[in-house]
């Protein structure tokens, strides 16, 4: 569903696994499962979520570079 952001994540060596932590440790917490899911397009994608997901993987990518749906 954002494949700007699974090119980025995947670029820099990150993975579920380590976006969860990530993003556990910035106050969203959400479970390995639960982000795939929003990242498959399974569910909404928070824009606190997103915010945090950005700072993490590409602060240097616009946000809305990043998250750019495909449908």
């Amino acid at each position: 569903m954002y494949p700007n952001f699974k090119a980025e994540y995947a670029r820099k060596g990150f993975t579920l696994e380590k976006l969860a932590d990530e993003l556990k440790a910035r106050g969203v917490n959400r479970t390995v499962a639960t982000l795939s899911q929003k990242l498959n397009g399974v569910y909404p994608l928070t824009l606190n979520e997103a915010k945090a997901l950005k700072d993490i993987v590409a602060p240097e990518v616009p946000i809305d570079i990043l998250f750019q749906e495909v449908l």
